[in-house]
């Protein structure tokens, strides 16, 4: 008996939980419409749960179209925006509930369609006012990086929506005025000896070319509307090997079922250190659409092996003294692409 009503009552309040009308006389209309919504997919003929769809749609759409004109007439960009997603998810609530309300949205259907188309338009406008402000700027101060800004403007303007005959030639005419020149030139008198790794490696530099930026190698003839002539300068490139020998003496009593005996073994411990050092100087001059300032980079590369050789019984001699280093010393080619390879990337992130 206490079993049969432990289930009702939890029946009952399941059921209590998830009763559309409920929701919707507490005001919750957006559990009031997904409840009824899942009710009537599986009964599309309850009176009672369409009325509640009706109605909860109703409340969802006059609470969110507040919202919406609120948002629409926002000065911040990110709001109209906000504005156009609310009208797009009340679609998609009548689109799913269509089935049920006998076409009695079709005229807020329409409205929010073309809500926005209106709200897009007024986007694309503000971005192209936008962009025709940073031309402004572009032209009075020669700023590329006005123009690049009008530029993303313009396309942003194109992207919702706008129709302007002139919008075509405005993208393009920011893209043709924010255009860079970047003059890469490789100095490398001091480190003769890895001119031709050095060049191999820095000529990568011009894959990062794009659409505002074109990057030249060691040009010729110069050309005389560059922004940026970088020189990258590289200097002596130093080794300073060091090395030291240590013997070690040692004695063992070794015990043998028949005598005793003392054994007498040497390691020789050769200690290898080579350390490389580099420096290169980015200097830059230019326009004042240069932003890439003149700087230095130090780089310092340390190898350390150990080598060992045993003399006499080597029972004598504690394993750690028998063992050296199982790497062979960094070879100064090694170094100097390794080196390189770190410069490439640090110069890399300090002009792009």
């Amino acid at each position: 008996m206490k079993k049969t009503i432990a289930i009702i009552l939890l029946f009952s309040i399941l059921w209590g939980c998830s009763n559309p009308q409920e929701f919707l006389e507490k005001g919750q209309h957006e559990k009031a419409f997904s409840s009824s919504l899942k009710k009537l997919k599986k009964n599309k003929f309850s009176t009672e749960d369409k009325e509640t769809l009706i109605s909860s749609l109703n409340s969802i759409v006059e609470t969110q179209s507040k919202i919406i004109s609120d948002l629409k007439q926002s000065n911040k960009m990110e709001h109209p925006k906000k504005a156009i997603y609310f009208c797009q998810q009340l679609l998609k609530k009548i689109e799913k509930s269509s089935p049920y309300t006998d076409n009695k949205f079709n005229s807020t259907k329409e409205s929010l369609q073309k809500e926005i188309n209106l709200i897009n338009h007024s986007i694309s406008e503000r971005y192209l006012n936008q962009g025709l402000e940073q031309m402004v700027i572009y032209h009075s101060k020669n700023n590329k990086d006005a123009a690049k800004k009008a530029h993303s403007k313009f396309q942003k303007s194109f992207k919702y929506g706008n129709i302007n005959p002139a919008l075509d030639s405005l993208i393009q005419e920011s893209l043709n005025a924010a255009q860079r020149i970047y003059i890469i030139s490789v100095s490398d008198i001091f480190s003769i000896t890895y001119s031709w790794d050095i060049d191999n490696k820095m000529d990568d530099i011009i894959s990062y070319s794009d659409k505002f930026t074109t990057v030249l190698f060691e040009p010729s003839p110069l050309p005389s509307d560059f922004d940026c002539n970088i020189e990258i300068e590289f200097r002596s490139f130093n080794i300073d090997t060091d090395e030291t020998i240590e013997e070690k003496e040692f004695e063992k009593e070794i015990i043998t079922q028949t005598d005793t005996s003392i054994v007498i073994g040497k390691a020789i411990i050769k200690k290898i250190k080579k350390t490389f050092d580099w420096r290169v100087n980015i200097n830059s001059k230019g326009t004042h659409n240069c932003q890439v300032v003149s700087t230095t980079f130090n780089e310092r590369l340390i190898d350390e092996v150990v080598e060992v050789t045993t003399e006499g019984d080597i029972r004598a001699i504690p394993y750690q003294d028998q063992i050296g280093s199982t790497d062979k010393i960094m070879t100064d080619d090694e170094a100097v692409d390794e080196l390189l390879e770190t410069f490439y990337n640090k110069i890399v992130c300090h002009i792009f």
